[in-house]
């Protein structure tokens, strides 16, 4: 009879020792500093000037706009650049609703017009930028004084809610070519729909 051959042991899977406490203390102080020195840098750049336009805006003339969780520092830098009297704004930003209020105190602190939340039934002024609240869906509907902000519930749209198609559907109806639109980084399929009702509406 034949010997059986020895059998190969497993190779052992590497263990990996845990941190110490004294190495973890490090690494989360190291996150904390470079998070405050990328914070110093972004405050120190220098910011883009305001654009000044000297115009006399429509009653309702109005802004739109959609940025998802990437857009954040875009959408603050175009609303930074925006006059005291220019149309108002309407936007949708894809955020967790927890931090919705939080972000648009951030986003008041660095422009020119005054930047709050939507409430339901706010006629729109110059000026004013309105951000959708979170889990509501955000419309803008004609009134008798004017556009103004409507709160709806219902399913999410696009995955979202707010979502910005249903914002950009409601401003095609209620502003039709006296609005303009855009979308910034990171919204996926969200919003398209509602460009394309905006600008068989005559908006840009």
């Amino acid at each position: 009879l034949r010997a059986s051959p020895t059998p190969t042991p497993a190779p052992r899977l590497a263990e990996t020792a845990a941190p110490s406490p004294g190495q973890a203390e490090r690494s989360v102080s190291a996150l904390i500093a470079q998070a405050a020195q990328r914070n110093a840098a972004r405050a120190a750049a220098p910011r883009l000037p305001v654009i000044e336009v000297n115009a006399r805006w429509a009653p309702d003339q109005l802004i739109a706009l959609g940025a998802s969780t990437g857009g954040t520092e875009a959408l603050a830098q175009v609303l930074a650049r925006l006059p005291a009297n220019a149309p108002p704004v309407v936007l949708v930003q894809h955020i967790h609703a927890a931090f919705v209020g939080s972000f648009a105190h951030r986003l008041n602190g660095l422009c020119a017009g005054q930047v709050a939340l939507a409430q339901d039934g706010e006629v729109l002024r110059p000026g004013q930028v309105r951000l959708a609240p979170g889990d509501q869906h955000l419309v803008v509907e004609r009134g008798p004084e004017g556009l103004r902000t409507r709160l709806k519930g219902g399913p999410k749209v696009c995955h979202q809610r707010p979502a910005a198609d249903v914002l950009f559907h409601s401003v095609a109806q209620a502003a039709g070519p006296r609005a303009v639109a855009a979308l910034l980084t990171g919204m996926g399929s969200d919003g398209a729909d509602g460009l394309a009702a905006m600008r068989r509406a005559g908006a840009r």
